[in-house]
């Protein structure tokens, strides 16, 4: 199956209510993905995942068969400091802390294979990519 993954927006920067300068004026950054990655064959997702461990990692489920190049996590409400751990095939493991949203891309040549989170909270988070 075709997936078609899609990220539209814009990251602004726009002086704040107490700035001394007048007006809207700010810098502007388009949110997109590289175009390598906005078709997709396979998909790993969880919708509203509640994860309760403080102290040791568990494993998103992911298809064994996976070759992740886009992940998205999302906290859908504050919680604790937490971290990933993001298997990557040629890098190995990179862990991380989270406090918000993550959004990453990788390529081919070094993809996402397995994903854990430490942490407290309910979340969403997808994984696309493609059949090994």
């Amino acid at each position: 199956m075709a997936l078609t993954v899609q990220l539209q927006g814009t990251f602004s920067l726009r002086p704040g209510p107490d700035a001394l300068s007048v007006g809207d004026g700010g810098s502007q950054y388009g949110m997109h993905l590289q175009g390598v990655h906005a078709a997709a064959t396979q998909e790993n997702s969880q919708s509203q995942a509640y994860f309760n461990s403080p102290s040791s990692y568990l494993a998103l489920p992911i298809s064994a068969n996976m070759r992740g190049l886009v992940f998205f996590f999302s906290p859908n409400d504050p919680f604790p400091l937490g971290s990933l751990q993001i298997t990557f095939s040629t890098t190995g493991v990179v862990t991380f802390p989270v406090r918000g949203q993550v959004i990453m891309e990788t390529d081919s040549t070094d993809y996402i294979s397995a994903i854990a989170f430490q942490g407290q909270g309910t979340v969403d988070w997808v994984l696309t990519g493609t059949y090994s």
